[in-house]
């Protein structure tokens, strides 16, 4: 799509993924990162409206809130990664079940299941 010659004063139509409550995408292979989030993860980026940038280009991610207290005073929408999941643990545990559902289904190796479950544990997003 090219965009409009007429000059600077038109708008071209820009198309953007449909996504879930969190604003991941659904399309595509959910990875353990997108069904067990800890944030929103964008293939776009918000920026100022400077010709020639490219920032929008670049993908974004909001983290989540750890606690619903400070969902709150953010006035975020999103449940909070105590909501969520409560614990590390808990966590973990549901990176291990979409890795394995991955794996069952031939979408992902079992090694890079493994390391997703390793990353997860070692999460810094979660304050033991």
């Amino acid at each position: 799509m090219k965009p409009p010659e007429d000059g600077p004063a038109r708008f071209y139509e820009s198309f953007v993924s449909a996504v879930d409550a969190d604003g991941n995408e659904i399309a595509g292979i959910r990875l353990p990162p997108i069904a067990a989030p800890l944030a929103t993860y964008t293939g776009w980026n918000v920026y100022r409206a400077v010709p020639g940038e490219l920032c929008d280009r670049d993908g974004s991610r909001i983290p989540f809130a750890r606690s619903r207290a400070e969902r709150d005073a953010d006035d975020d929408p999103r449940p909070s990664l105590e909501e969520r999941y409560g614990s590390r643990e808990a966590y973990v545990a549901r990176v291990r079940e979409a890795a394995a559902a991955l794996v069952a289904e031939r979408l992902l190796l079992a090694a890079d299941a493994e390391a997703f479950v390793a990353a997860a544990k070692e999460c810094a997003e979660f304050v033991d």
